[in-house]
């Protein structure tokens, strides 16, 4: 999907200020370049003046692959779809480890979470993490919906959220 520049400006700050992406975080860029998902990782943690992790070429022999990049890399902020996302919550759990201390953002994006999912999220996460499902389609430059659950969070479906800011309703 062809986008023009004001829209990738638009969404990369609407980003920034809704994740409050910082100088000091670590961005994991994890997805394929021709991933819409890709725009998030990389545009918004540069212009914050944020570092880029680019997800490293060769694969790594831990059972836990995700985690042992975030791990070594110090990774402070990551994006990722759902699918992978529910794999990897799956994995921690069957392998006994816990979301990893450096992670203080994770935005999940792309399908349907599983509620379920994000519940045993929260019991192998031992410190504040800002958890977002973030929702749209490509053609809206990524995405155009996030949510946020708070400490009170408790529906059968987890919401798409409302319009990131900057957006219309």
């Amino acid at each position: 999907v062809q986008i023009d520049h004001a829209a990738l400006a638009t969404y990369c700050f609407a980003d920034i200020d809704g994740y409050e992406i910082k100088p000091e975080d670590r961005t994991l860029q994890f997805s394929t370049l021709n991933f819409d998902i890709a725009i998030e990782e990389i545009f918004p943690p540069l212009l914050s003046g944020g570092c880029v992790v680019i997800r490293p070429q060769e694969r790594s022999d831990h059972r836990n692959e995700l985690s042992a990049i975030v791990k070594q890399s110090n990774v402070t902020a990551i994006h990722l779809a759902t699918a992978y996302w529910h794999q990897w919550v799956d994995l921690m759990i069957a392998t006994g480890e816990r979301v990893p201390p450096s992670i203080r953002l994770m935005i999940v994006t792309g399908e349907k979470v599983s509620v379920q999912h994000y519940r045993r999220w929260q019991s192998i996460c031992d410190h504040d993490v800002r958890w977002y499902n973030a929702y749209g389609p490509t053609e809206a430059t990524v995405s155009a919906t996030v949510f946020e659950p708070d400490d009170r969070f408790d529906a059968p479906n987890m919401p798409i959220g409302k319009p990131m800011k900057r957006y219309e309703a």
